[in-house]
């Protein structure tokens, strides 16, 4: 199927307003031509009432017998056109080299021609010249006189009219008369058909996309933001259409991605809670125990306010790692960028925390491979390896726990993996386990353990460095955390 732009349609629309009208009057001279020769063949024939009447027939014959004779030489090419004038109130002479070769008409009126002749009309006419025309009127008759040179040959046309008392062919004047009125109107009609389907041949093509993207604006205004525009041409409206389409795909992707922002916000204030909640409630517990002197010994005091004061670190440690989570949403406003060598700050970090680490079971090793330069934040690489190295202590279930931290660079990408001797976690929890307040511990008593927020805070720091985190269970057991970053 031929799919034409609106450009083209207009192109061909102006194209055709200016053939529309020349193709209609050819048809209708065409026409006019067919009825007029019918008109004759049926018995009536044209007559002269004034000389410009005569004039007329004069030129139309004269130019059907000459055309005939340049181009064919045949007598009856001509004929028919000669014929259509009456044959009582004209005559006609063809000759050539002064030798008649067609007549046609009244006999009666020859003397007419012989007087043209016996005048010497014939001779002035000529003077050598290729082509020339003598025309009068005389004693109510009309004389037409005209030679031309043809290869090498003289031609002559002579043609005598009687002049007819005006109104005898009254018949002929009513049928042209008519005539004339019927073409102007086949014409008028022909033209305004023309201008209809030119109109419609160019506004359907504007409207049928302007009348979609209607339709569609309300169908969006309506909710429905899985509606597209199904357009299968290639004009100018394509790209619209496609604007649309592209724009409401993107609505609805922006809405349904602050639908689920709402809900984890509702899970995030309701983790929140759930997690304060838990290490305030067991304070409260032991500062009443106190005031009511439960604790009456000096060693069940000091035994309440270690507690006290370790729900007190995990308050702390929560509070500090939801303003990281906070400030890291701000992205660069909040978290400046600059160019460090990974391998180096991953050994400030673990040296700093090593022994802090070692005395809750964590053995580290390191596995580097040169200077690995990176776009990243120092105190970003630090809480990621932070969060990473606590978790694997956290939730060891033997004394000791081995880490082994690995950086390495390959295709303009640095690689940064961690990985535990641990008891990893259920294949179906991978993909949870960097989001915020996840645990795999579903009752959510362990808060002791971790405030769910430290593989989240990994995940986006390390976006925020342009990298990637992918976490999957170490063979034979344990949890293997991989990191890749571009390079600086």
């Amino acid at each position: 199927m031929l799919h034409l732009t609106v450009r083209t349609r207009l192109i061909i629309s102006y194209i055709a307003i200016f053939l529309a009208p020349t193709l209609i009057t050819l048809v209708l001279l065409v026409s006019a031509a067919l009825g007029l020769y019918t008109y004759a063949r049926n018995g009536n024939h044209l007559m002269a009432e004034s000389s410009f009447q005569f004039n007329a027939i004069a030129q139309g014959v004269h130019t059907a017998v000459f055309h005939y004779i340049r181009h064919s030489g045949i007598e009856a090419d001509f004929a028919w056109a000669v014929e259509l004038i009456d044959p009582v109130q004209n005559y006609v002479v063809v000759d050539q080299d002064g030798k008649p070769f067609y007549v046609y008409g009244n006999d009666k009126l020859a003397p007419a021609v012989r007087f043209l002749r016996e005048k010497g009309i014939v001779d002035k006419v000529d003077r050598k010249k290729a082509r020339s025309i003598f025309n009068m009127q005389e004693n109510g008759a009309y004389y037409f006189l005209e030679k031309q040179e043809i290869q090498g040959h003289a031609y002559h046309l002579f043609l005598v009219s009687h002049e007819m008392p005006p109104g005898s062919d009254s018949a002929i004047e009513e049928a042209v008369r008519g005539t004339l009125k019927v073409l102007a109107g086949i014409f008028l009609f022909c033209l305004i058909g023309a201008a209809w389907f030119l109109s419609k041949f160019i506004i359907t093509r504007i409207t049928k996309p302007l009348v979609a993207l209607e339709r569609g604006a309300k169908k969006i205004k309506n909710g429905e933001l899985d509606y597209r525009i199904s357009y299968d041409r290639h004009d100018e409206f394509t790209p619209a259409i496609q604007s649309f389409n592209l724009m409401t795909a993107k609505l609805e992707e922006s809405l349904l991605e602050r639908e689920r922002q709402d809900e984890n916000r509702k899970e995030l204030i309701a983790s929140i809670s759930h997690d304060i909640r838990t290490p305030l409630t067991v304070i409260k517990a032991y500062v009443e125990g106190l005031l009511d002197r439960v604790a009456d010994t000096p060693e069940k005091q000091r035994q309440y306010l270690e507690l006290i004061s370790g729900k007190t670190n995990v308050l702390e440690d929560m509070i500090e790692q939801l303003f990281l989570l906070s400030k890291m949403d701000l992205g660069d406003r909040a978290v400046h960028m600059e160019t460090v060598d990974l391998a180096k700050e991953v050994v400030r970090a673990v040296e700093e925390g090593r022994e802090s680490w070692a005395r809750d079971g964590g053995r580290l090793s390191l596995q580097l491979d040169g200077a690995l330069p990176i776009k990243g934040n120092p105190l970003l690489i630090s809480r990621i390896l932070a969060n990473l190295i606590g978790n694997s202590i956290k939730y060891k279930t033997a004394p000791e726990t081995h880490i082994t931290i690995a950086c390495w660079e390959a295709y303009d990408h640095v690689h940064m993996t961690v990985t535990d001797d641990g008891p990893g976690v259920p294949e179906e929890a991978l993909s949870r386990l960097t989001e915020a307040f996840y645990r795999t511990d579903k009752a959510r008593s362990r808060t002791e353990n971790g405030s769910g927020l430290g593989l989240a805070i990994v995940d986006r720091a390390v976006h925020m460095m342009g990298g990637s985190v992918q976490v999957k269970n170490a063979e034979p057991h344990g949890l293997e955390i991989q990191i890749v970053l571009p390079m600086a």
